[in-house]
């Protein structure tokens, strides 16, 4: 199931960054950061391929890191693993359109839950539940031979993912980076 040269991402949302302003002086230092690790990945690990899991926050940040180095990597693809199909349904106007910008622009977009393998038994397609949120994490860390994680070491589903990665995967493949140390 793993995809050789493939990298997911994991990280905080808005309140653990710089607010839900991706122009903000720290979410610009964020992206940066994220932009020279994927270009590392690129140029030193052949990745061609980068999965987000379409969150607010560290997940949009990423996209938007890989988005414009795909102006010069442009073999690069760009998946969207979104964990049920109305994740926005709850999330303010502008946040949704932001999302929905993402969706277009990606090479292709994934329906976790409508994944056989990652299906919650009991609980409907499309519609929230907590635990969908960790069957995508689990989705992109199992199709993924790197994972870039955007972390201050608290609690929640970044360090929950990153758990997760260390049980399944080499941990010389995964690159964390502090946002509150940047």
């Amino acid at each position: 199931m793993i995809k050789i040269n493939t990298c997911a991402f994991t990280g905080h949302r808005p309140s653990k960054l710089g607010g839900y302003d991706y122009s903000s002086q720290k979410n610009l230092k964020i992206k940066n950061k994220t932009k020279e690790i994927v270009e590392q990945l690129i140029t030193n690990s052949n990745v061609k391929s980068f999965v987000f899991g379409g969150a607010l926050g560290f997940d949009q940040i990423a996209f938007d890191a890989v988005y414009e180095l795909k102006e010069k990597y442009t073999d690069i693809v760009m998946v969207m693993a979104v964990p049920f199909s109305t994740q926005d349904c709850k999330w303010p106007q502008k946040s949704r359109e932001y999302w929905a910008n993402q969706k277009e622009k990606a090479d292709k977009v994934v329906l976790v839950d409508k994944l056989d393998d990652y299906k919650i038994k009991g609980y409907e397609e499309d519609v929230y539940y907590p635990a969908k949120m960790q069957k995508r994490n689990e989705y992109m860390a199992d199709v993924s031979n790197f994972l870039v994680a955007c972390y201050d070491g608290t609690n929640g589903g970044t360090g929950n993912c990153i758990k997760y990665w260390n049980k399944t995967k080499k941990e010389e493949n995964l690159y964390v980076f502090n946002p509150n140390e940047l």
